[in-house]
C-alpha cells in the first residue's frame, strides 16, 4: 500500500490596480502548520527595447505593430504617444486608467476587438498575470481584490474579466482592498494588533493609491480571548476620481506647462485643449510623477535630519535629470530642465489636504478634491467623530506623500496611527493581504476575516418592521441558498387601477432609511400572499425577491441593493452625464451635432472651458462654414477662461455670420461693461438694437447709460421698458432676469419682487412624489 506525500499549498492574490498590479504567492509547505511568508511574484513584461522584470506590473495595456504589450511595455509605449509619427493612440492602441471605468457604459469602439471595453482590457492584465506568474494549476486559488465601495456592476464586470482570463473567484473571492490591507498588517507585519483587539474597536483604512482614495471603516470585535477578529463594515466612501495621479496632474499643469510655455515664448492660450491632451500630457506626465516622488524622498531626508522646519520651501528645488522633447504641430518644444520646488509643491497640495473646503473643483485636465471629503463623508455616514477612531491604518503609494501623513495624524489626533516604514511595502500591502485569504481559503474553506452585519435590516410593512438580517450575522447570510419569509400580503385590490407596492428596507433602532422602490401590481386582490426571498452575499450586496406566492410565474420584484449599510459618495453627478454623453457619442458619431454642443455646455458649466472650445472647434471644422451661435459659443467660452482678446474677436466674427441676430453684439457689449469700457459696450449695444430692438437689449442699454451719467431719465424709461416685457408669468428664465434689471432701474420694487419669485419658481426642481403602499402582514402570520 502506497500513501501519498503531503504536497505543498499554494494560492494566489491579486491587486488589480488602477495604476499598478501585483500579483502574490502564499504558500503552506508541505507539512506545515503555519503559512511561510508571503512571496511577491516578478513578472517578466516585455518592452519595445527589451526585457523588463519586476514585482509592478502597471496596469495599462497597449497594442504596437502586431504586437500585444502589458504592463511596463506598454507604459513605455504610452509615454511615446507624443511622437504622432508612432501612430498610438489612448482607447485606440494605448489603455489605461480602464479600472475607473469597469462597470460603466464606456466602450473603445475604435479598438480592435478583445479591447474594446474596460472589462476586456482588465481581463488582458488578469490573463498576463495567470499565464506569467500562476499557471493552471492554482487558477482556482486566487483572491482578487476591488475598492471596498465597488458597486454590483463593478464588481459583477470585474468577475467577468477574471472568467475571461481563466480565474475563479467564486464563493466569496472577490475581496475588499481594506480588509486586504489590514489582513497584511495585522497577520504579517504586526501580529499584536490582532491580540490587541478586545472588546470593540473602530478602525479606519485610508487607501489612498495612485488612481483611488477609498476611506473604509471597520467595526472590530473579539468575544474572547483565542476567538477570531470579526469585522463588521460601518461605512465605506469613495470620491471619484481622487489619488496620486491626480496630485501629478496638478504638478503638470500648474507647475511644468508654465515652464514648458516660458521657455519656448508661448502664452497660457497657444496651446489647445487637444495638444495638451494629446501631446503635452503624454509627454510629461512621467516627469511630473517622477517630480513628485523626488520631492517626498527630499522632504523625507530633511525630516529623518531634523533639518526640514529650517530650511525654507522656495530653497528645497528637485529637478528631472533629462531634457523633454515634444513636437507641437510643425515645431518642437523643449523643457530644459524640469524643476519642481517645496513651495510650489504645498500649493500643488493645498486643495488635497484642506479639512475645510471639501468639494470637488474641476477642470478638463484633473480633479482635485481634499482627502478629506470622502473621510468625512465616512465618518458622518457611521455617526462618529474623529476622536472615536482607535485605528487609522494608511496604505497606498500615495499615503506616504509627507504632508498627507502629517494631515491624517493631525486630524485623527486619538488614534493610533499603523503605517508601513517602506512605500514600496505599502504598495504591495492589498496582493499579500489578498494572498493569505486566498490560503485559508485554499486550506480551511475559511477566510481569515469573518465579515458580519454590522446592524440589524428590517422590511418596512403597515404591520410595523419585518426583520430579515440581524446585527452580528455572518456573511453570507444566510450560509446556504435563499431566506424565505411567507408573512407578506397584497394591501389593496388592483383591478380598477394599479396598485402601486412600496418596498422599502431600514436599518438599526433609529430606522435609517436603506432602499426604497416600488412594485406595480395589476389584477390582484387584496390579502393575496406574497413570497419574499432574500441573500445577503459574502460581496455585502443584498439580493431581494417578492412575488405573488399563488403565481410564481408571473413577473417578480427584483433588486440587488450594493452595500446596503455603506456609502459610495458621487460628488460630480455633471461629470457623469458628460461621461454618458460622450459615449453616445462614440457609439454613434452621427450624433455628433446634437451631442456635442450638450457636452460642450456642461463641460463650461463644470469651468473645463480648453475642452468646450476643442469641442465648439471641432464641430466648426465638421461645418466647413462659419455657424453664428457656434462662433458665439466659442466666444462665450475664451471669455470665461480669460482670454478676452479671443472673446472679442468671436462675438465679431459671430456677429459677421448672422447679420439678423444680435445675441454675439449683446454678448460683447456685456464683455466691455464687465471691463468698465461703457462707451464700447454701447457701441456694440446700438448695433444689436438695429436688428434686435428686444426689451432686455433696451434694459441693458440703460444700465450702461446709468454707467455713463448721461441726462437721460432713465427711471422713465425703464418704465416703458418694462411695460413692453409684458406679462412676467410668460417670460423664460433670462427674460425675467432682464425684466428685473428693468425693475431696479425704474425703482419698481413690486415688479421687482413677483418677477423674482416666479424665477425662483421656475429654478426649483419640482420633489418627486414618492407615493406607493407598504405590503401587510398575513393575518396567520399576525
Amino acid at each position: 500500500m502506497t500513501t501519498s506525500k503531503p504536497i505543498q499549498t499554494d494560492a494566489y492574490g491579486i491587486d488589480l490596480g488602477t495604476t499598478n498590479s501585483t500579483l502574490c504567492r502564499a504558500s503552506l509547505p508541505a507539512g506545515a502548520t503555519s503559512a511561510a511568508e508571503p512571496e511577491l511574484v516578478s513578472l517578466r513584461q516585455p518592452t519595445p527595447a527589451g526585457e523588463f522584470t519586476g514585482t509592478l506590473l502597471p496596469s495599462i495595456v497597449a497594442t504596437y505593430q502586431g504586437r500585444e504589450y502589458v504592463g511596463q511595455g506598454a507604459k513605455d509605449l504610452r509615454a511615446m504617444m507624443a511622437d504622432t509619427s508612432k501612430g498610438l493612440a489612448r482607447n485606440v492602441s494605448v489603455f489605461h486608467d480602464c479600472k475607473n471605468e469597469i462597470g460603466t457604459s464606456r466602450s473603445y469602439p475604435n479598438a480592435p476587438p478583445g479591447y474594446r471595453s474596460p472589462t476586456d482590457i482588465a481581463a488582458r492584465i488578469l490573463g498576463y498575470l495567470r499565464r506569467e506568474g500562476i499557471g493552471d494549476a492554482a487558477a482556482g486559488n486566487v483572491v482578487v481584490t476591488v475598492p471596498a465601495s465597488f458597486q454590483t456592476a463593478q464588481r459583477a464586470e470585474t468577475a467577468r474579466a477574471c472568467a475571461i482570463a481563466g480565474l475563479d473567484v467564486s464563493g466569496g473571492r472577490l475581496l475588499d482592498e481594506p480588509v486586504a490591507a489590514f489582513i497584511d498588517f495585522a497577520y504579517r507585519y504586526d501580529p499584536s494588533l490582532v491580540e490587541s483587539v478586545t472588546g470593540q474597536k473602530n478602525l479606519l483604512v485610508f487607501d489612498f493609491g495612485g488612481g483611488t482614495c477609498d476611506i473604509a471603516l471597520f467595526e472590530l470585535t473579539r468575544t474572547a480571548a483565542g476567538a477570531p477578529v470579526q469585522v463588521a463594515s460601518r461605512s465605506v466612501s469613495r470620491f471619484h476620481r481622487l489619488g496620486g495621479g491626480d496630485i501629478d496632474l496638478a504638478v503638470l499643469h500648474k507647475v511644468l506647462v508654465p515652464q514648458l510655455c516660458k521657455e519656448n515664448s508661448l502664452s497660457e492660450f497657444d496651446l489647445s485643449f487637444q495638444e495638451k491632451i494629446k501631446v503635452i500630457t503624454p509627454a510629461l506626465i512621467a516627469v511630473a510623477e517622477a517630480l513628485k516622488i523626488q520631492m517626498c524622498n527630499e522632504i523625507s531626508r530633511l525630516q529623518q535630519f531634523g533639518k526640514l522646519d529650517a530650511t525654507p520651501p522656495e530653497a528645497i528645488v528637485v529637478r528631472y535629470p533629462a531634457q523633454v522633447s515634444l513636437r507641437q504641430g510643425a515645431r518642437t518644444l523643449k523643457l530644459s530642465t524640469a524643476t519642481l520646488s517645496a513651495a510650489q509643491f504645498d500649493e500643488v497640495l493645498a486643495p488635497f489636504l484642506n479639512d475645510e473646503h471639501l468639494f470637488a473643483r474641476s477642470t478638463e485636465y484633473r480633479l482635485e478634491n481634499s482627502i478629506f471629503a470622502p473621510i468625512a463623508d465616512a465618518l458622518e455616514r457611521a455617526r462618529l467623530e474623529p476622536a472615536d477612531i482607535d485605528l487609522v491604518l494608511a496604505v497606498g503609494g500615495s499615503s506616504f506623500i509627507p504632508q498627507v501623513a502629517d494631515a491624517l495624524r493631525a486630524y485623527f489626533a486619538h488614534a493610533r496611527m499603523l503605517q508601513y516604514e517602506d512605500r514600496k511595502d505599502a504598495q504591495l500591502a492589498v496582493a499579500r493581504g489578498a494572498s493569505l485569504q486566498a490560503l485559508a481559503l485554499a486550506t480551511s474553506g475559511r477566510g481569515l476575516i469573518a465579515p458580519l452585519v454590522q446592524d440589524d435590516i428590517y422590511l418596512v410593512t403597515q404591520s410595523g418592521d419585518l426583520p430579515l438580517v440581524a446585527q452580528g450575522a455572518a456573511l453570507p447570510f444566510p450560509a446556504l441558498g435563499v431566506a424565505v419569509n411567507d408573512s407578506l400580503s397584497v394591501p389593496e385590490d388592483a383591478f380598477e387601477k394599479p396598485l402601486r407596492l412600496s418596498v422599502e428596507l431600514v436599518a438599526g433602532l433609529e430606522r435609517r432609511p436603506l432602499f426604497r422602490d416600488h412594485w406595480n401590481m395589476a389584477m390582484v386582490s387584496k390579502g393575496s400572499p406574497l413570497r419574499l426571498e432574500y441573500a445577503y452575499d459574502a460581496n455585502q450586496v443584498l439580493h431581494l425577491e417578492l412575488k405573488l406566492a399563488q403565481f410564481p410565474e408571473s413577473a417578480p420584484f427584483q433588486a440587488s441593493i450594493e452595500n446596503p449599510l455603506s456609502h459610495v459618495v458621487n460628488p460630480n453627478r455633471q461629470q457623469e452625464e458628460i461621461d454618458r454623453l460622450e459615449e453616445e457619442y462614440r457609439q454613434d458619431p452621427r450624433k455628433a451635432n446634437d451631442l456635442m454642443p450638450r457636452i460642450a455646455e456642461l463641460c463650461a458649466e463644470l469651468g473645463q472651458h480648453d475642452k468646450a472650445i476643442g469641442l465648439v472647434r471641432a464641430l466648426l471644422r465638421q461645418a466647413n462654414r462659419p455657424v453664428a451661435w457656434l462662433i458665439n459659443r466659442q466666444a462665450m467660452y475664451e471669455e470665461a477662461r480669460g482670454n478676452t482678446a479671443a472673446a472679442i474677436r468671436g462675438y465679431e466674427e459671430a456677429a459677421k455670420a448672422s447679420t439678423q441676430w444680435g445675441g454675439p453684439l449683446f454678448n460683447l457689449a456685456l464683455l466691455h461693461e464687465r471691463q468698465r469700457d461703457y462707451g464700447a459696450a454701447l457701441r456694440a449695444l446700438d448695433r444689436a438694437t438695429q436688428t434686435d430692438g428686444a426689451p432686455a437689449y433696451q434694459a441693458l442699454k440703460l444700465r450702461i447709460r446709468q454707467h455713463l451719467k448721461t441726462d437721460l431719465d432713465v427711471t422713465a424709461q425703464a418704465q416703458r421698458v418694462l411695460a413692453s416685457f409684458g406679462e412676467p408669468a410668460a417670460l423664460d428664465n433670462w427674460e425675467l432676469g432682464w425684466y428685473i434689471c428693468a425693475a431696479d432701474i425704474a425703482d419698481d420694487r413690486e415688479a421687482r419682487q413677483s418677477a423674482t419669485q416666479l424665477r425662483r419658481a421656475l429654478n426649483q426642481t419640482d420633489a418627486i412624489d414618492a407615493g406607493g403602499v407598504r405590503p401587510d402582514m398575513c393575518r396567520a402570520a399576525e
